[in-house]
């Protein structure tokens, strides 16, 4: 089990104990049931409420809020590029980023080389970029919806096209700088 699945079954939908044992097992309730998660309720609350206060007012409201919301991310995405620049085999994690496969593989180690292809991963990669495009789709053109009715809209498409794109290709190197440490520490999987 992932330590994320793990981390979402024991603390947030609480079907699991400390131990990772499940608390239905076949067919039977074990000795504790299934808790009502408070935790997932409030964070779940607290959300809603903060979604409305951000939307309430329509666009007058939610402009303020994109110049709180877009340039947080960024910084921290900046901030994991130069942590993980620092780390111990970044370099390596950086050259499997343009390579698509480990920068460890000799060109005759087939078993090496058996893994995910160049061309494999940056069709992944450009289908990721279309899916954070899709994304704003539908809110984009609500927000179109505002301008004037003689507004160039093409250039503000190929800006935040452009935009996307380049920092979806910025992002990957925080990424791939995690990877070259887990694989020159190894604690990543060979598998």
């Amino acid at each position: 089990m992932s330590r994320a699945q793990e981390f979402y079954e024991i603390s947030v939908i609480r079907i699991r104990d400390e131990n990772c044992v499940h608390f239905i097992t076949d067919g039977k309730e074990s000795m504790e049931p299934t808790t009502f998660s408070q935790r997932a309720l409030w964070s779940t609350l607290v959300t809603w409420i903060l979604i409305f206060f951000c939307v309430f007012k329509g666009v007058k409201s939610s402009s303020w809020i994109v110049w709180l919301t877009v340039p947080l991310p960024v910084l921290f995405v900046f901030i994991m590029i130069i942590n993980g620049a620092t780390l111990e085999g970044a370099g390596q994690g950086v050259s499997m980023y343009f390579s698509g496969k480990e920068a460890s593989c000799s060109p005759t180690d087939t078993e090496c080389l058996k893994g995910t292809t160049a061309a494999q991963q940056w069709s992944d990669a450009a289908g990721q970029i279309f899916l954070g495009l899709s994304v704003c789709l539908g809110i984009m053109t609500s927000y179109g919806s505002y301008n004037e009715v003689k507004k160039p809209i093409i250039m503000d498409s190929v800006i935040i096209s452009v935009c996307n794109c380049s920092f979806s290709f910025i992002a990957g190197f925080a990424v791939w700088c995690v990877v070259g440490y887990l694989k020159a520490t190894d604690k990543l999987d060979s598998s």
